[in-house]
């Protein structure tokens, strides 16, 4: 059944007052190189902010979702990705607020690892068709951020996060299927650390951790180079909590650095490390938060951040619908249901204000 109904002109508009906002559960954390701000991505957009916390900066302004943050060595811009043209691609925007550049032009699913020495070139690793899940799949590129040298492939390998070190001479890699969330997990699928030695041709491949008995192994991941470029960071879980690990390229007995779950008797541990260029610092992320922590000690200070002004508004939709169908009465014919523009109304057929009771994606 079809009815001719009065014009519905339809307006929705969704606007949060100005209001500081407490940011809880940031996406892909990254400390700039002095250690004095970091990046975080939040609600679609990227933000900077204080290492002491405080109020956050909206850097990135977009309905698509903009993500993994990272700083030039410079500190002057940050390169994150974004599907703001179709599909994900890498985009540099200065630190200083401005109009993002797009960096990438191709179809492959990319996520940022660093730069090389120097700075010219971003380090990315890019789904390819050597495998069939993505930690199989995965290879480790070259970018050039002029663009002036095509992509080149630093290790044939399948991997799923990488670190190169200082000097550009040495790469830490994780190979398996790494999971930050599943804590406790012992298995064949936990995540392994390797060391490539790029000074020979091809690399000297090594993993650094050792299979358990009965291959119940304990995830290692997350790896982070100190500024030395002889010891390095990484995450593991050995007692069930995520806690954060020193060691070296010699081989020496790892230093626990973090105990997070001490003071509350938990295992939540801490996730998404990233390193302050003096090696003083390391970001993180437990819980819901950001945690500062001193890699000498083992402190952990919490960051609490803040996003002030305007929330997103949601862009003014207008529709016009001139008829409707399924059209169904109250029993005493005052009040009436119907299916317009892909949505149910109900509507007085005295006051004749229809109210949408569906929000069906369009």
């Amino acid at each position: 059944m079809r009815c001719s109904l009065l014009l519905l002109s339809l307006f929705l508009t969704a606007a949060a007052p100005a209001q500081d906002r407490t940011i809880r559960i940031p996406r892909d954390p990254r400390i700039s190189p002095d250690g004095q701000r970091i990046a975080l991505a939040w609600r679609g957009d990227v933000w900077t902010a204080s290492i002491q916390g405080g109020e956050a900066r909206r850097l990135t302004t977009h309905p698509d979702d903009d993500g993994a943050p990272w700083w030039t060595p410079d500190q002057a811009a940050i390169v994150f990705t974004s599907a703001r043209g179709g599909s994900p691609q890498l985009y540099r925007v200065p630190v200083s607020g401005g109009a993002p550049m797009q960096l990438t032009h191709d179809s492959n699913r990319k996520t940022v690892h660093g730069f090389s020495k120097g700075g010219g070139q971003l380090l990315v690793s890019m789904r390819t068709d050597r495998g069939f899940h993505y930690s199989e799949s995965t290879r480790l590129f070259a970018i050039d951020l002029t663009g002036e040298r095509p992509k080149r492939m630093l290790l044939d390998v399948g991997l799923s996060q990488a670190a190169l070190s200082p000097d550009g001479q040495h790469l830490l890699f994780v190979r398996g299927r790494p999971m930050w969330s599943r804590k406790g997990h012992r298995g064949t699928q936990a995540a392994q650390l390797w060391h490539a030695d790029l000074r020979q041709e091809p690399p000297a491949l090594r993993r650094i951790d050792e299979d358990q008995p009965g291959y119940q192994n304990i995830a290692c991941q997350n790896p982070v180079w100190a500024p030395d470029g002889q010891s390095y960071y990484y995450i593991s879980d050995p007692d069930g909590t995520f806690d954060l690990y020193e060691a070296r390229l010699d081989d020496s007995a790892p230093r626990r650095v973090t105990r997070v779950g001490a003071a509350d008797q938990s295992d939540d541990g801490v996730a998404f490390p990233s390193l302050s260029r003096d090696g003083a610092t390391m970001l993180a992320r437990r819980r819901f938060d950001l945690l500062a922590i001193d890699t000498q000690t083992g402190a952990a200070q919490p960051i609490a951040l803040r996003a002030s002004g305007d929330d997103h508004a949601v862009a003014l939709e207008r529709r016009v619908e001139t008829s409707a169908e399924h059209v169904s009465f109250t029993p005493d014919g005052k009040q009436m249901a119907f299916v317009a523009g892909e949505d149910v109304w109900v509507m007085d057929r005295i006051l004749r204000e229809p109210v949408r009771v569906t929000n069906t994606p369009h």
